[in-house]
């Protein structure tokens, strides 16, 4: 997972790379669907890294993007891509943390067995 993105992400500057001399609006709207799309089909596995990796390539975008000048039909194409992205990123942090309380008794069963024993370890040790 981390080598695949990795690889994309030298494969995106790359490209972004070739492309900076000859971009277009429509370049730069495609850039922003590939996230979403991106964001749709790898979000549920993106860990802490792979979220700081995207926010920073989202963000950067955006600020390219704010420096051109767009039609009326592009600035629509782009709130509705900048609407997708933002609702994908909220319902896969939802995922995220359901996932994480999903798992909180199984952690605070770990905890309290694990205090369990410790004391027990302890006590025995001090009635010695």
């Amino acid at each position: 997972m981390k080598r695949l993105n990795l690889i994309r992400i030298v494969s995106i500057l790359l490209f972004s790379l070739f492309l900076a001399s000859c971009e277009t609006n429509q370049s730069t709207i495609d850039e922003l669907s590939s996230l979403k799309e991106e964001i749709e089909t790898e979000g549920d596995e993106f860990d802490a890294q792979d979220w700081e990796n995207f926010t920073n390539r989202y963000e950067a975008l955006n600020e390219k993007m704010s420096k051109r000048k767009y039609t009326a039909e592009e600035k629509r194409e782009i709130r509705k891509l900048r609407g997708k992205i933002a609702a994908q990123m909220t319902k896969k942090s939802f995922n995220g943390l359901k996932k994480q309380l999903e798992d909180l008794p199984n952690m605070i069963d770990d905890l309290t067995q694990s205090a369990t024993d410790f004391l027990e370890g302890f006590a025995d040790e001090i009635d010695k």
